[in-house]
């Protein structure tokens, strides 16, 4: 069992490692994510020359059955305004203070704000309450979300849509709806806002650096874990006393190859299983199920290189004796 303890602390850093690595891709995809106002990849453009308001477009949102979504209306500038319509779980922006927009201030025509944490200093403070002014009006703020520095979100002023009667018509704004039905969803909303056509929204900035930056890293550092889980199952074999096998009948070489492969095997499902509880507890990860598969497919490379390693080794010493 000795023999098998360097394997576990191997399996155990291995598999601690593999956690780190989706660590730094889900920390990377989150900061993405806020540098978009939340808006993720799968979120679609809408193409309107409609006149309507933001307001307008709200009361048409509101009636329809879409749901888990969320539409922003965005002005460009270093300071931009983002008139927000969201319904059931849209998104989730870190507060550095106050509170996100309630259900009743989406669909209330009093005007309420969030602004980004580098805003809050140029906020009028009364009595009890902050206010964000906006052509010659003060308007209250609900709370501040903020991020890492130099990220868009940190300078983002958001309205509640329903409010903004007076605000540029859909056709001198980007219109931006996501969800966790989008693609469904959109053929709907372009009916709705009055859109000929839609796009697949596309990262912009410098956290954006295509498919190499966002995913080919993380791939490539799997791949090799995977390769060096195979390099320890192939340790691990050579670990085995072989010379008990090799005077056995071939159904009892076997046997005794089995044994020693299933031992190897149920310690690795140990040493796994704390390597998955110490990467859950101390790494950042937005789907533990991600880490889960691939500790499993790790047990799996590990447990074929092992068997064939042992089978191979025994072969090769019985021909040889």
């Amino acid at each position: 069992m000795k023999r098998l303890f360097i394997i576990d602390l191997l399996w155990i850093g291995l598999v601690v490692l593999a956690g780190l690595t989706w660590s730094v891709h889900d920390q990377s995809a989150y900061a993405d994510l806020l540098n978009h106002f939340g808006l993720s990849e799968s979120a679609q453009v809408l193409h309107t020359d409609s006149t309507m308001t933001p307001a307008q477009a709200v009361k048409k949102l509101s009636a329809s059955k879409l749901n888990n979504l969320q539409v922003q209306f965005q002005t460009t500038g270093k300071t931009p305004i983002i008139y927000y319509y969201g319904k059931g779980s849209a998104t989730n922006l870190p507060q550095t203070s106050g509170a996100w927009f309630s259900d009743a201030d989406l669909m209330s025509s009093l005007p309420v704000a969030v602004v980004g944490s580098e805003l809050s200093d140029q906020l009028y403070a009364g009595s009890n309450q902050h206010y964000v002014t906006q052509n010659n009006r003060y308007i209250p703020v609900l709370g501040v979300v903020g991020t890492q520095k130099g990220s868009p979100l940190n300078s983002v002023t958001f309205l509640n849509a329903s409010a903004a009667t007076n605000a540029p018509a859909l056709k001198n704004l980007t219109v931006i709806a996501d969800g966790t039905n989008i693609d469904q969803d959109v053929t709907t909303l372009k009916s709705l806002l009055g859109a000929t056509s839609a796009s697949t929204y596309v990262y912009t900035g410098s956290q954006s650096g295509g498919w190499w930056a966002e995913k080919g890293q993380t791939l490539t550092i799997l791949l090799v874990l995977l390769v060096v889980a195979f390099g320890l199952s192939i340790f691990a074999s050579r670990l085995v006393p072989m010379n008990p096998a090799l005077g056995l009948t071939p159904m009892m070489a076997t046997t005794y190859i089995r044994g020693w492969w299933g031992r190897a095997v149920a310690h690795n499902v140990v040493a796994g299983a704390i390597g998955v509880a110490i990467a859950w507890w101390a790494f950042y990860l937005t789907d533990h199920v991600y880490l889960l598969m691939y500790a499993a497919l790790l047990l799996a490379v590990f447990a074929a290189g092992d068997y064939w390693g042992l089978r191979r080794r025994f072969d090769r010493e019985r021909n040889e004796s």
